[in-house]
């Protein structure tokens, strides 16, 4: 899955997320879309999708993917899983 997001939503609506026990994470139609099953809670945003897809991540392989975004320098940065 690849999309490119702004830096700045993701990391008020996205990166406060609680990840007990992994993220499902959706890439497609334009839209971000992260679920914690086990905290009930979800957040979505925009993205320019350009590989769309599904994933189940665990806590420790969704830290790698927030620490990266929240450490990048630009504006608008991409999400690669």
């Amino acid at each position: 899955m690849n999309a490119t997001i702004n830096r700045r939503l993701f990391i008020e609506n996205i990166s406060p997320i609680p990840v007990a026990n992994g993220v499902s994470v959706l890439i497609a139609d334009g839209i971000l879309s992260v679920a914690s099953f086990s905290q009930g809670v979800t957040g979505r945003m925009p993205a320019y999708t350009i590989k769309d897809g599904q994933v189940f991540l665990s806590e420790e392989e969704w830290s790698k993917v927030v620490s990266s975004i929240e450490n990048s320098i630009d504006s608008y940065t991409d999400i690669n899983i």
